[in-house]
């Protein structure tokens, strides 16, 4: 038997010719599939991130809705500062109801006589339900706001530095 020389054995592997053109097609087909997977992948990002700015702004709406919804009537105001809109509000603890001189109360029967801002003796008040317990107890320091009727509204502007219907709570009151 006889063996063949060895320049008729079949070579194995790739030549370096083989090995470029293989090269240049798979980036030729990269290339070709990146720009068809970039916009899913851009649109997925973008898709993403206006998802997030929108649970970001309905939290924000939400607190918004809450601490203006707890807001002393008639309190909120719009203001424009330099070009800058603000909402400003008066937050509420607790709120309750009171006796006043227009419900027909005959102040000698009842144990407090009925509020009356003409008549700075009958400036305290009786409370006809019943008082916040903790967290929300009315305390000495804290502001008590009457029949606020807001902006413009003499003697009933919480807003107003000399406003009768806005005191502080005394201590042992």
């Amino acid at each position: 038997m006889m063996r063949a020389p060895c320049s008729m054995q079949r070579a194995r592997g790739f030549t370096l010719v083989e090995a470029v053109v293989v090269m240049v097609v798979t980036s030729i087909l990269a290339g070709t599939m990146v720009l068809f997977i970039r916009r899913p992948v851009q649109s997925y990002v973008d898709t993403a991130a206006r998802a997030d700015m929108a649970d970001v702004s309905e939290i924000a709406l939400r607190r918004m809705s809450r601490e203006i919804h707890g807001a002393v009537p008639n309190s909120i105001r719009l203001s424009v500062v330099n070009g800058v809109s603000l909402l400003e509000f008066i937050p509420s603890v607790a709120g309750g109801r009171y006796l006043d001189s227009s419900d027909g109360t005959n102040p000698a029967n009842a144990a407090w006589p009925p509020l009356s801002f003409d008549n700075a003796a009958l400036r305290q008040f009786y409370v006809v339900t019943p008082m916040p317990v903790a967290p929300y107890a009315i305390a000495p320091g804290d502001f008590i706001i009457v029949y606020n009727l807001g902006n413009g509204m003499p003697n009933s502007d919480a807003y107003e530095a000399n406003a009768v219907n806005r005191a502080t709570v005394a201590p042992g009151a």
